[in-house]
């Protein structure tokens, strides 16, 4: 497939790109005074902080951190911010040490992680979002269009993550209702510095996997002009199912410094991952919970090598530049970024209605019929002795797609006085053209029915018919154009004890579906929207901060569905009163709010009878609740993260939206560090998660997942250049449901185990 914008080649348009760039930033312009050195750099290294990014830990305690980007698109401090933003930093991430970032995320009120163990997939007050959408403010496709298949980023690519909860259509357009997940990423830094690690998890079912991981920067010149950042990672083994679990990640940055005050970089990825998602499980015809007539490490899917697997591949570039200049006796900061993704994917998998019980080889019979997890409960099968389970396997479905995009985007931001007023300001436009290709074909099974104690170790073309088939719809390519343009004031009163915010955001847009099956363009779909946003930040006393918002968001959308309805673009509200507290030197950071979202034509995932599925779309939902996230420093050697959630998530006809727990969960980790003495450099920890019964297992409500309650221990050991760790999940063994989709499409989570890590800068 060809790109959108193919006038010339990538290579050319990045060099004309960076020779203009170059050519205007050149200009002598006032130098920019030297901001303090970064934790663990010598007064004799300057390290400058643009507006538009993080590069240190300044503003965190523990596990607190007080600045962030992702509420405003420049670094501003959390407090006179009128929205409910978290920001996971550096030293959790390294204690945490998560394997995927979705496993970092749950720590995080009003956040559920919902796709298992692989996966990017996490509900933000119900909604569904990825955990890759959006990279140092600015929107980073690595998601294609094919079966939602998405190019997951490593931890090693993140100096920190920030959830920004409710709509946020004026800072970040077309996403997720229910808030944005931002990643800081890692940047050139002016001193030489590598860390090299290497880890190993193993589970309690004798599955395991190995990992390694490289982080190296410093200056390439004498003049620490040119800095460079190179991070990779690599892992593969076996996961808990039974399956391959393979991800490779390199990222390169080369950034230059022709002043103090400017910056231009040139920063490249690449990505292959490969990932066995194990789905397919059943409760039986009373939909018990929990379903325990299932292995806990079955075969389930798995049927002839890998063949059951997604695999996903991505390229991303990135040429940008940063300037400041002085003007009328105001500072203003530009940033212009342009940015290439291609991500190809493909998803493998296996469609099953349930599962048959056999004994010594015979079915087993309920009446007139075949006993199965459709007309017979658990305690009927063990009654009946049974001593296999076979799947019912109806077909295999074959889903790849191939996106590409291309983004420009500028900021500008300034400080204003006028008059009794401090104005910071921000304004900043783009556009975006993308082109997706996505097929979605079948074949059916033809084979006998596979036991899910046992590998099937039948080719393909022996257990299929060979006969694919593709649906209205799943062979599709659109094509879309977006531009925006946006402007947000910050309003400062008496002192900046009262901050008055509002902002407005223009997008336009155009999609165009060409239907491959039947040789036909829909007509184009073009959408344009106003989206407003406006609240007030009070600071009454030092250190506490209440603010009221109302944000809004516009997500459109393109072509239909399979039964042929034009999908409408969601519109979606929020108003939220909170407070935030910055307490005994930033030893407490807290941020609770109160908010209540409606969202307009909200999609409805429909599972049919024989596994296929579509989306749907109701004229409403509601989600309201509460949330707290709580970072703690209460003495010296001891930190801590706590989160509590409340929330109600209920659709326009009164249904629960599937997999989100309605009521209260609550989430923390807390660690302490032994001051000195011969332990000196030993931390160790706890982290626990608690999740309520009230899941619903499907969108029809039909039956509801039990809760769970997670535990976890950590411990690390710092001496000289080395650090060793070892992080226990799961620790008491339990199985439990990660998410779950309908009756027949849930994921369970792993059991308990082991990771074992070593790190060694130098």
């Amino acid at each position: 497939m060809q790109p959108v914008l193919s006038c010339c080649p990538v290579s050319v348009r990045a060099f004309a790109f960076a020779f203009t760039l170059l050519s205007v930033l050149s200009a002598q312009t006032p130098p920019r005074p030297a901001s303090p050195p970064a934790p663990g750099v010598a007064n004799d290294e300057t390290v400058t902080l643009e507006p538009f990014e993080v590069v240190t830990d300044k503003g965190t305690r523990g596990y607190g951190t007080t600045n962030a980007l992702g509420a405003t698109r420049i670094n501003s401090p959390i407090a006179d911010t009128p929205q409910a933003v978290v920001s996971l930093n550096q030293e959790f991430l390294r204690d945490i040490n998560p394997t995927n970032l979705a496993d970092a995320l749950r720590f995080v009120s009003g956040v559920t992680k919902s796709a298992g163990e692989y996966g990017g997939e996490v509900t933000i007050r119900g909604i569904t979002s990825e955990s890759i959408g959006f990279r140092d403010s600015i929107r980073d496709r690595l998601s294609t269009a094919a079966a939602g298949l998405a190019a997951l980023p490593d931890p090693i690519e993140v100096e920190r993550l920030e959830v920004i909860k409710g709509p946020a259509g004026v800072l970040y357009g077309s996403h997720g209702f229910g808030g944005v997940i931002n990643r800081v990423s890692k940047r050139p830094l002016p001193v030489r510095r590598t860390e090299v690690g290497a880890e190993y998890t193993t589970y309690s079912n004798s599955e395991a996997y190995y990992r390694g991981t490289v982080d190296t920067t410093g200056p390439v010149d004498g003049g620490r002009k040119l800095l460079y950042r190179l991070v990779g990672a690599y892992q593969d083994g076996e996961n808990h199912m039974h399956g391959r679990y393979m991800k490779s990640t390199a990222i390169g940055t080369l950034e230059f410094h022709p002043r103090p005050d400017t910056a231009v970089w040139l920063r490249a990825r690449y990505s292959d991952d490969g990932t066995f998602f194990a789905q397919d499980l059943w409760t039986d015809v009373q939909r018990t919970m929990p379903f325990g007539f299932l292995p806990r490490n079955a075969y389930v899917g798995n049927f002839y090598n890998d063949d059951q697997v997604d695999s996903v591949r991505a390229e991303a570039y990135e040429l940008g530049a940063t300037h400041a200049v002085e003007l009328l006796g105001t500072r203003w900061s530009a940033r212009l970024l342009g940015r290439y993704n291609d991500v190809v994917g493909q998803r493998r998998t296996y469609i099953s209605s349930g599962s048959f019980f056999y004994r010594n080889g015979v079915p087993l019979r309920l009446g007139n019929a075949d006993m199965s997890t459709n007309n017979a409960t658990w305690a009927q099968a063990v009654a009946a002795g049974y001593d296999d389970i076979r799947e019912n396997i109806q077909r295999r479905d074959l889903r790849n797609g191939d996106s590409q995009e291309y983004s420009w985007n500028f900021d500008l931001t300034g400080k204003v006085a006028l008059g009794p007023t401090q104005h910071n300001l921000l304004l900043y436009g783009g556009l975006s053209d993308d082109e997706t290709f996505s097929r979605r074909y079948r074949e059916n099974w033809i084979a006998p029915k596979p036991s899910v104690f046992r590998q099937t170790n039948l080719p393909p073309n022996q257990v299929l018919d060979n006969n694919p088939q593709t649906l209205a719809n799943e062979w599709t390519t659109t094509e879309t154009y977006r531009h925006y343009f946006a402007v947000q004031d910050n309003i400062g009163l008496l002192n900046d004890r009262l901050t008055l915010v509002g902002a407005a955001r223009y997008d336009s847009g155009t999609t165009r579906v060409f239907d491959n099956r039947a040789n036909i363009r829909l007509p184009a779909d073009k959408a344009n929207n106003w989206t407003p946003t406006y609240g007030v930040v009070g600071k009454p006393i030092p250190g506490v901060s209440v603010f009221l918002l109302h944000s809004e968001t516009f997500q459109p959308q393109g072509g239909v569905n399979q039964a042929g309805e034009r999908l409408r673009p969601l519109i979606g509200d929020n108003d939220e009163v909170g407070v935030k507290l910055d307490l005994i030197k930033s030893r407490l950071v807290l941020t609770g709010s109160y908010f209540d979202m409606k969202q307009e034509n909200a999609f409805l995932k429909v599972i049919f009878p024989d596994g296929s599925f579509d989306f749907r779309q109701v004229p409403s939902s509601r989600t309201k609740g509460w949330e707290i996230d709580l970072a703690a420093q209460p003495i010296e050697n001891v930190t801590m993260l706590v989160a509590y959630q409340w929330i109600e998530a209920k659709t326009q006809n009164g249904l629960s939206v599937r997999d989100v727990p309605q009521g209260g969960t609550y989430k923390l980790a807390a660690k302490y560090s032994v001051p000195r003495g011969p332990l000196k450099g030993l931390d160790f920890g706890v982290t626990q998660e608690h999740v309520n019964d009230n899941r619903s297992g499907d969108a029809a409500n039909n039956f509801f997942t039990p809760g769970f309650d997670l535990t976890g221990l950590f411990a690390s050991y710092r001496w000289k250049a080395w650090r060793f760790q070892v992080n226990v999940e799961n620790v008491t063994n339990d199985w439990y449901i990660a998410g779950s989709t309908a009756q027949q499409f849930m994921r369970s989570g792993p059991p308990r185990h082991y990771k074992f890590s070593t790190r060694y800068a130098f």
